[in-house]
């Protein structure tokens, strides 16, 4: 069986015909018929069902089918990584999150895949101590955390500010300031 072979099998499946097949393939009709004959001569087993109405695969025919669309598929993503290897960006990122951050970094995620299609984007869900414990076992590639935390080996790089806020009961109300000196909430007991 030659891969050129499972080509010209889907195409005939596809277009429903050999005439517009061989169009589709540029080729002449009587080569791709003894192609095919060759195919299900060499597999034991008519793969077409022709009539008057068209060609339809059979059991058999809808057996290969499946298995050439995964081939050609295989065949397609290999030509695809191997041309582009070195010049574009590809593969997987494993991205860990704290549960809070999901709901602030939908954008960036959709802009990081809208410029590099060829980065698959996994994202787990942890808390701070977990991911960085996912981070020195490589299960994950970068971790978005909030915690303040030391850890050597690791490199952190700041994202967004995000404003703070404290919230005490009524009986704490220390005349409604604008800000709250940091020393000021350890009174508020």
């Amino acid at each position: 069986m030659e891969f050129r072979q499972l080509v010209y099998f889907r195409t005939i499946v596809q277009t429903g015909s050999f005439t517009e097949a061989a169009i589709q393939l540029h080729m002449a009709q009587p080569p791709l018929s003894r192609q095919i004959a060759n195919l299900e001569a060499e597999l034991g087993v008519q793969l077409l069902n022709r009539g008057a109405k068209g060609v339809t695969p059979t059991d058999a025919g809808n057996l290969l089918l499946s298995y050439a669309d995964q081939l050609i598929q295989l065949r397609d993503q290999a030509d695809h990584q191997v041309r582009f290897l070195g010049t574009a960006v590809s593969g997987k990122l494993q991205l860990g999150m704290i549960s809070s951050a999901v709901g602030v970094l939908p954008n960036s995620l959709a802009e990081l895949t809208q410029h590099y299609p060829d980065v698959q984007l996994l994202v787990r869900e942890g808390h701070t101590y977990q991911l960085i414990d996912w981070l020195e076992k490589h299960q994950i590639d970068a971790a978005i955390v909030r915690t303040p935390f030391s850890v050597t080996g690791m490199t952190e790089q700041a994202l967004m500010e995000e404003r703070m806020v404290a919230v005490v009961p009524n009986t704490y109300d220390k005349g409604s300031q604008p800000t709250l000196p940091l020393p000021t909430l350890t009174t508020c007991r």
